[in-house]
């Protein structure tokens, strides 16, 4: 695999995000991977996607040649900033955001906060969070 970009993320965290196929159509497609992946694992799928799209990976804090923050605890806030973060990467288009699990929680977020900067979202399984007093954002570490 090519060496990521970096991108920074809101606490500081170097977020990697690697061009996993580039396609001839220049739609974007950003790939948010599910826990215990990373980018890299769904290059058979950005490649699959590359004739049209032009196909982009995140890897998510702890996860491929991200690092984990100081805390190690999950925030989906945190998640959330990283999928945002990599937009800057991926450019000035609309991207599609496809998103497995965590990495689709990731995107949502990401959507929410900067909703022009996506053409759609393809979720699978991804973690939602109730919006309640009584659920914590942050897991305990």
């Amino acid at each position: 695999m090519n060496r990521p970009q970096r991108v920074t993320s809101r606490d500081g965290l170097a977020v990697a995000v690697h061009h996993l196929a580039p396609g001839d159509a220049g739609r974007p497609v950003l790939i948010s991977h599910a826990t215990g992946f990373n980018a890299a694992s769904y290059r058979p799928l950005a490649t699959a996607l590359a004739p049209a799209f032009d196909a982009w990976g995140v890897d998510l804090r702890g996860h491929g040649a991200t690092p984990a923050d100081a805390s190690l605890a999950v925030d989906w806030d945190e998640f959330a900033d990283d999928a945002d973060a990599a937009l800057d990467a991926v450019g000035e288009s609309p991207v599609v955001g496809f998103g497995h699990s965590m990495g689709g929680a990731a995107l949502l977020g990401a959507a929410g906060r900067r909703p022009e900067r996506f053409a759609g979202l393809v979720l699978f399984e991804p973690i939602v969070v109730p919006v309640d007093d009584d659920v914590p954002a942050r897991a305990p570490a």
